[in-house]
């Protein structure tokens, strides 16, 4: 992912811009995946995993502790070569699908994320939060990609939702519509 700042004189078309770059694509592995509460590394891409797996258990501790050996690209489109597995995959569970377990990618520019909270019990309730996976980059010294007052901010990403299952959800109590 590379962090790029447009940057035109008054031009409302842009015809006379250019592109300063504030942060060129790196290359990096499942070695930057933190997870929960771990402190972020500086100045590179790195994947925040949290809440997969229910508060307290070995699940949630280990949710990227191990290699995860079948093709997650299956389910993210993130395809990588099997040689490289070991390098790029993690989660708590080895298991793909038909019934797959939370999996998470992450290989020099690119990244992908499969969750599977039906794997886990939600025994206690999460407030405000749930499982959920975040790819970032911060930035020390901070970086002014506004030089001017005509700047504008560019992102420059390729994104994909090859999948996304769910069902009814698990209501208790009474439901009253209106």
């Amino acid at each position: 992912m590379a962090l790029v700042v447009h940057s035109a004189h008054a031009a409302t078309d842009y015809v006379d811009a250019h592109y300063r770059v504030l942060s060129a694509p790196d290359c990096v592995n499942a070695s930057q995946m933190i997870a929960e509460f771990a402190d972020a590394p500086l100045n590179t891409t790195y994947m925040r995993v949290q809440h997969i797996g229910d508060v307290g258990t070995p699940e949630l501790a280990g949710q990227i502790q191990n290699s995860v050996t079948w093709d997650v690209g299956q389910l993210t489109g993130l395809s990588l070569q099997g040689n490289i597995f070991p390098q790029a995959q993690r989660g708590y569970r080895d298991i793909g699908p038909p019934n797959a377990a939370s999996a998470f990618q992450l290989w020099c520019n690119g990244a992908g994320f499969y969750l599977n909270s039906r794997q886990f019990n939600h025994t206690l309730p999460l407030t405000l939060e749930g499982p959920s996976v975040s790819v970032a980059r911060d930035f020390q010294p901070g970086l002014a990609p506004f030089s001017n007052a005509t700047s504008a901010l560019t992102f420059d990403a390729t994104i994909a939702l090859p999948v996304v299952r769910f069902g009814v959800p698990v209501i208790s109590g009474k439901v009253h519509v209106h």
